[in-house]
């Protein structure tokens, strides 16, 4: 019985630990995506810097979503596995992000961006409120 409750308390870390990971990336990722926001409200006439520098966090912030998918697929096929207790929250913010993701595709192509954008917004906050309930359930470790 000792066994199988150290196994779960390690398990419980593993999730806490990327749950964690995922939770600092999506700050990052908010704060790429309010840097495009900022430079791309100064409309067409930005400088040269500007426009590569808006290029530079654009290339960030789409790599660090696509980062942030693998891990929450990592995260939910381990909860899924192992973990049951977070299967279901894992799923959900997954879910979270992927919108998320199309939302910003859509958004870049210019399809409804506003609308886009609104729904980009609203997918990631239910990943963040998902993923950081899921820590506070987790407890400290």
């Amino acid at each position: 019985m000792a066994v199988l409750s150290a196994e779960s308390s390690n398990q419980k870390l593993f999730i806490a630990k990327k749950v964690e990971l995922l939770m600092m990336l999506l700050s990052i990722q908010f704060l790429l995506g309010m840097g495009l926001n900022l430079i791309d409200g100064l409309g067409s006439d930005i400088s040269h810097q500007a426009r590569i520098f808006w290029d530079t966090l654009l290339i960030l912030h789409v790599t660090n979503a696509f980062v942030m998918l693998g891990f929450a697929i990592v995260v939910l096929r381990y909860s899924v596995k192992n973990f049951q207790q977070t299967r279901k929250p894992t799923t959900i913010a997954l879910t979270g992000i992927s919108l998320a993701i199309i939302g910003g595709l859509l958004t870049i192509n210019h399809y409804h961006e506003q609308l886009m954008s609104f729904f980009m917004a609203a997918a990631f906050l239910i990943a963040v409120s998902v993923y950081g309930r899921t820590l506070a359930k987790l407890g400290p470790h």
